[in-house]
C-alpha cells in the first residue's frame, strides 16, 4: 500500500506521515510517495485507487483555486475519509531580509492571513508569490530577491544560520490532518 502526501520530507506532512506510521501498525509498511503539490495528487487519483492521501485541512494550492473544503466535497466519489487527527505543525516564522526593500513576499498559500495581517498592520501593500511548500518558500527566499517569507522555524534555523534576517513573528499552531482511502 502507498500512503501519497506532499513532499519533500522538511514538510509537515512527510513529519504527519511518519507520525501516522507509528501510530498504527498496518501502516508502518506502507511505501510513502511524496509529491512535489497536493495538486498533483488530486490530478492522478483515478490511478491510485486503493491507496492512502493525507492532506491537511488547510491546504490551499498555489496553482489552482484548490483547497482542502472544496476538494473534499468535489472528489467525494474518489475519497474516503478514514481518520482525521490533529498534529502540531512546526512553528512557523515571518522573516524579512534587510538587504531587500522590494515588498515581494514568498509564502505557501495557507499562510496568506499572516503576512496579512502584518501588511494591514504596517500599511504596506506586499507582492506575494504563492509556492506549494513551505520548504519551496524557504529555497526561494535564501536564493534573494525576496524581502519577507514565512517559513518553518526548525528549517531555517538549520539552513540559514548565516542569515542575518529579521524574524518578524513567530507562530505554532495545531493542525488538522485527513487521511482518506482513494476509492
Amino acid at each position: 500500500m502507498k500512503l501519497h502526501t506532499l513532499g519533500p520530507e522538511a514538510t509537515d506532512s512527510y513529519k504527519a506521515t511518519m507520525y501516522l506510521r507509528e501510530m498504527y501498525l498496518d501502516l508502518e509498511d506502507a511505501e510513502v510517495v511524496l509529491h512535489s503539490s497536493f495538486d498533483d495528487i488530486y490530478r492522478h487519483l483515478e490511478h491510485e485507487q486503493g491507496d492512502l492521501f493525507l492532506v491537511p485541512v488547510a491546504y490551499r494550492s498555489a496553482q489552482s483555486n484548490g483547497n482542502w473544503a472544496d476538494n473534499n466535497l468535489k472528489y467525494s466519489n474518489q475519497l474516503d475519509i478514514i481518520n482525521v487527527f490533529k498534529l502540531p505543525i512546526m512553528p512557523l516564522m515571518l522573516v524579512r531580509n534587510p538587504d531587500d526593500n522590494n515588498g515581494k513576499a514568498v509564502l505557501h498559500p495557507s499562510t496568506k492571513q499572516l503576512i496579512k495581517e502584518y501588511s494591514l498592520d504596517k500599511g504596506r501593500k506586499l507582492n506575494l508569490e504563492f509556492v506549494d511548500s513551505k520548504a519551496e518558500a524557504l529555497a526561494k527566499f535564501k536564493g534573494n530577491g525576496y524581502e519577507f517569507a514565512i517559513v518553518s522555524k526548525d528549517i531555517y534555523n538549520i539552513d540559514c544560520e548565516h542569515r542575518h534576517d529579521e524574524i518578524i513573528s513567530e507562530y505554532s499552531p495545531t493542525m488538522i490532518w485527513c487521511l482518506y482511502r482513494i476509492g
